[in-house]
């Protein structure tokens, strides 16, 4: 039986996340990666949240987070992905505290003010292709 691959045309990156190296790169650094990545032949990015409990890629006005880069990272991840033809998807906003809470609403109500946002920002981008609410929830 003859085997065939499928090709890998997406993948997932963080910016936000305080456990991977990812969250300390430099400029230099997301332009090498991506780079690399659609030398490989992806296409697609997903982030998966531009926003995580206390951090942000960008300083959101939404979100208020204390913890953000000395630049925008999501502007400049889109700015490449556009040099570079890609799609960018991204997760948006997981505080770590509404859902424990049980108040989902609270969170959702959050994440539809920081789309507004981000349109208004980025939709001048090729690359913007949209998003999605990055939660897991949990029944107890």
């Amino acid at each position: 039986m003859k085997k065939s691959f499928i090709p890998v045309t997406g993948s997932f990156i963080d910016g936000v996340a305080a456990d991977i190296p990812g969250n300390n790169w430099t400029k230099r650094i997301w332009k090498k990666e991506l780079a690399e990545q659609k030398a490989m032949g992806i296409d697609t990015l997903v982030i998966i949240r531009v926003g995580f409990k206390d951090s942000c890629m960008y300083d959101s006005p939404v979100l208020r987070t204390p913890l953000h880069g000395s630049y925008d990272l999501l502007e400049f991840i889109l700015s490449e992905a556009d040099e570079l033809e890609m799609k960018v998807f991204m997760g948006l906003y997981d505080s770590c505290s509404y859902w424990l809470r049980n108040d989902w609403q609270g969170e959702v109500d959050l994440n539809k003010r920081l789309m507004d946002e981000l349109l208004r920002r980025y939709r001048h981008h090729r690359s913007f292709y949209g998003w999605d609410i990055s939660h897991e929830g949990g029944i107890k």
